[in-house]
């Protein structure tokens, strides 16, 4: 437990500096877009081709990759049915609702968390490529035909090929599947490079949320049902499905149930303000999820994290 509370500490430490660098004025908003484009674009495709190139694996996509995928469906089903009955949203809007409340931030969180509290950077891969290989591509067809009347598949496959952080992930994973070793003139580089990706995405995080105001009139009813879902109801199915139905071990429970608990992911608001629906919801739910995830973590860890 003290673990969590010391990483989320340090997370919540270069987050609060960075929301006062862009409070105070001293970076402007084209620095927020400065920092984003080298995090996404540079620093953390580095991190994640270096760290697995040097990983395994097989064991990172076969021990809780299953459970991730379940439990991630079950939280998007879920909400979007709540969404539909509790608050009549349309389809479209219910889906997007639904993004909110099971998106994770497999990136700007979910690095720092994974390398601060759980020791390894890549543990929150199989988080992030089930989200941009297989939620997004379903996603964004069901976004394309609510603001167009069609499907444009084309599109809709061909998004996560656009993305640097899934080609570097692949590239690094062959790598590491074959057993090749990466040259030092060329791992060196990206390693050094990679190491900016966790303080700049936590620089970041904390720079988006200048501004930002939580619970909106009028919004309060989805934000709440969205948060309920993400930090309560997936981590404890996640839970369920890894220790009931898979039997896994107690570290790989643990792993699983913290990485669920991941407020929820910036692309949730990405993709909902590129169609016009429900963007207000994502939000607020990322504010408020952010905020909450270190107390229901510290809950987690308390009855899951390993001793010593």
């Amino acid at each position: 437990m003290d673990q969590v509370a010391q990483g989320y500490a340090v997370i919540a430490i270069i987050a609060v500096a960075g929301f006062i660098l862009r409070r105070t004025g001293f970076l402007d908003e084209s620095a927020v877009t400065l920092v984003h484009r080298l995090t996404f674009f540079i620093a953390t495709p580095a991190l994640f081709f270096t760290a697995l190139s040097t990983a395994d694996v097989r064991t990172l996509l076969s021990t809780y990759f299953p459970v991730i995928a379940i439990v991630s469906v079950a939280g998007l089903v879920v909400a979007a049915v709540l969404a539909r009955v509790l608050f009549r949203e349309q389809f479209a809007t219910a889906v997007a609702t639904a993004t909110s409340a099971s998106y994770m931030n497999a990136n700007f969180v979910g690095i720092p968390l994974a390398t601060y509290v759980l020791g390894d950077a890549t543990l929150s891969t199989p988080v992030m490529l089930f989200q941009l290989l297989v939620v997004s591509p379903v996603l964004l067809a069901i976004f394309d035909h609510a603001s167009t009347g069609r499907v444009t598949v084309k599109s809709a496959l061909t998004q996560p090929l656009t993305n640097p952080i899934i080609i570097a992930s692949v590239i690094g994973a062959v790598i590491g599947l074959a057993g090749w070793d990466v040259p030092f003139i060329v791992g060196e580089p990206l390693r050094l490079v990679g190491s900016a990706a966790v303080p700049l995405a936590l620089l970041l995080l904390g720079m988006t949320f200048h501004g930002d105001s939580v619970f909106a009139r009028g919004n309060r009813g989805p934000v709440v049902m969205a948060t309920l879902v993400k930090l309560v109801a997936m981590p404890l199915l996640g839970w369920v499905v890894a220790s009931q139905v898979f039997h896994l071990d107690a570290n790989t429970v643990w792993v699983v149930t913290i990485l669920l608990a991941l407020p929820t992911g910036f692309n949730a608001q990405n993709y909902t303000m590129r169609y016009g629906l429900s963007d207000r919801t994502a939000r607020d739910t990322i504010a408020l999820t952010t905020i909450l995830a270190l107390p229901v973590m510290l809950v987690i860890a308390l009855f899951l994290a390993p001793m010593g």
